[in-house]
């Protein structure tokens, strides 16, 4: 039989709690982002939505921005800052050789013996600096500098320096001559060695032979009057040609004697002292050693009126003047003081820094090696402390300053007009702005001393410096 219709098998049905849910939830997300594209594109919308006011406003020239700058009250003038060093007026060099005493010249290189003084320290007057071949090497006050032996029976200004200097210490010359030196000059010399510890050279050197040749003549003056006695005693009282020539005989002798005495004994060797225009000294250079060989300059010592060396840059070179006043500072010590620049030298370009002390100061002063600078130099108001020498100090220039407080504007607040005159502007509380006239005058680091001519101008006020 074949099946009817109504006996086939039917599809299952998808109705159910579960597939409604399904479909609810896909209907939920579709909405939600309509929702998010309908507000992202509102969004997007208003920000190219401008209205008419906007417009006119953003079409509209922008308010102009005025910059301001407050009416100072201060000294007004050219600052230049930079820095030196402190030292005398000149630097001395010596260096002592044995040779120059009045010995025999040395055939071996003179040797530094010993060094009570070393760089850095201060000298007095009559300081033993160093020994070199176990003779000292002294200073002495004096302006001349030494240029010979100073030997018995010499005179001279350097003479008399040596009596002066010698007097200052203790040792006495009077009696002599002026400017000669005599026995009671060789009476100091002698005591003044005596008291630094060494034997006086004297004129006839290591061998003696000046003090041989004055004992021959010693004798010569004592067999003259043997001579003499003996032809008065011959003649009975009846002085004859024998006597006659026996006197002059004794004579010569004496005069030979009295001339040789005054030119022998002590003596001042050129190798043995140098003379400095003031004390204390500073020794600023010395490299010597116990043991070493003499090399020239031995040392180097920095005397007369303390001053300060500045290096300038030659960029100010055309502010800085001379009779300009200077204030000098010490960060080390912490001194603080005045004085004027004395001289501007030309632009010099340095070598490179010496070793030790006097290197260390060239450094210290700011400028590399190879770098140009300007000296400048500073005589203080007052005489500086020797323990200053050598040390780095800040120097501050001042030029062209005010008596005192000015009012001062920055120099981009003054402005001239078509006449001629100057004036700044000042703005008020409200903004508003006034024009008022001045008079410029001094200027400096940027700033103008100002005096208003009409309208009132006061410390605090607010002038346009640009717009």
């Amino acid at each position: 039989m074949e099946a009817s219709g109504a006996d086939l098998p039917k599809a299952p049905e998808t109705t159910g709690a579960g597939s409604v849910l399904g479909r609810r939830k896909r209907i939920l997300l579709l909405a939600l982002g309509a929702v998010v594209l309908l507000t992202a594109g509102g969004l997007v919308g208003a920000a190219f939505v401008k209205s008419p006011a906007q417009v006119a406003a953003e079409q509209s020239p922008a308010a102009p921005t005025v910059l301001l700058a407050a009416v100072k009250k201060q000294v007004v003038g050219t600052t230049v800052v930079l820095r030196g060093s402190v030292a005398g007026a000149e630097d001395v060099t010596a260096t002592p050789s044995p040779a120059g005493s009045g010995g025999p010249q040395q055939a071996a290189k003179p040797l530094v013996t010993a060094t009570p003084k070393a760089a850095g320290a201060l000298v007095n007057p009559g300081d033993v600096i160093v020994e070199v071949s176990g003779r000292p090497l002294v200073a002495l006050a004096g302006d001349e500098p030494a240029y010979r032996d100073l030997r018995p029976g010499d005179s001279g200004k350097d003479v008399t320096e040596l009596r002066n200097a010698l007097g200052k210490l203790g040792f006495s010359a009077a009696g002599d001559q002026a400017g000669v030196f005599g026995a009671a000059t060789k009476r100091a010399v002698q005591a003044y060695y005596q008291k630094i510890g060494f034997s006086a050279p004297t004129t006839g050197g290591a061998s003696g032979e000046d003090q041989s040749v004055l004992q021959a003549s010693q004798d010569a003056v004592t067999q003259a009057e043997r001579h003499l006695r003996d032809a008065v005693d011959a003649a009975q009282g009846q002085p004859g040609n024998a006597v006659n020539d026996a006197r002059a005989d004794l004579a010569t002798a004496q005069k030979r004697l009295a001339d040789l005495t005054t030119r022998t004994g002590p003596i001042v060797p050129l190798a043995e002292v140098v003379f400095l225009p003031s004390f204390p000294a500073r020794i600023t250079k010395f490299d010597a050693h116990v043991g070493n060989p003499v090399e020239a300059p031995l040392v180097t010592l920095s005397s007369g009126q303390l001053q300060v060396i500045g290096r300038l840059d030659p960029a100010d070179r055309a502010v800085v003047q001379a009779g300009a006043p200077a204030e000098i500072d010490s960060e080390v010590s912490g001194f603080h003081g005045t004085g004027k620049i004395t001289a501007v030298g030309e632009q010099a370009q340095p070598t490179a820094p010496a070793s030790g002390e006097q290197g260390q100061a060239q450094g210290q002063a700011g400028q590399a090696s190879g770098q140009p600078f300007v000296p400048v130099t500073v005589l203080p108001d007052a005489p500086l402390d020797p323990g200053l020498i050598g040390q780095d100090v800040r120097l501050t220039l001042k030029f062209a300053q005010t008596s005192g407080p000015v009012l001062a504007v920055p120099s981009s607040a003054v402005t001239s007009s078509a006449d001629g005159r100057t004036h700044v502007v000042v703005v008020g509380a409200g903004g508003a702005q006034r024009p008022v006239e001045v008079r410029a005058g001094k200027s400096g680091g940027g700033l103008v001393e100002v005096e208003p001519v009409a309208g009132g101008l006061a410390e605090g006020d607010q002038v346009v410096i640009g717009r």
